[in-house]
């Protein structure tokens, strides 16, 4: 962590199952990233990046939050 930075809060998210996840790509709270492949030409899988503010409105998505207060000085 840098010296200079303070996180003041944190999320976390669940995608329970295959079908919650297909339903968060339909949301636009996911979206799916192609990899390229191995060195050796093997695929690799998708990756996932996550659209924080459409997950933070979909239902059963964020799942806790927890924000601290911010520091006096």
């Amino acid at each position: 962590m840098k010296a200079g930075f303070r996180g003041l809060s944190v999320e976390a998210f669940w995608i329970a199952n295959t079908p919650a996840l297909l339903a968060a790509i339909a949301a636009g709270s996911m979206q799916v990233v192609p990899q390229g492949r191995q060195p050796s030409g093997a695929p690799r899988p998708n990756k996932f990046k996550m659209r924080p503010r459409q997950a933070r409105a979909a239902n059963g998505v964020r799942i806790a939050s927890f924000e601290w207060p911010a520091p006096t000085t």
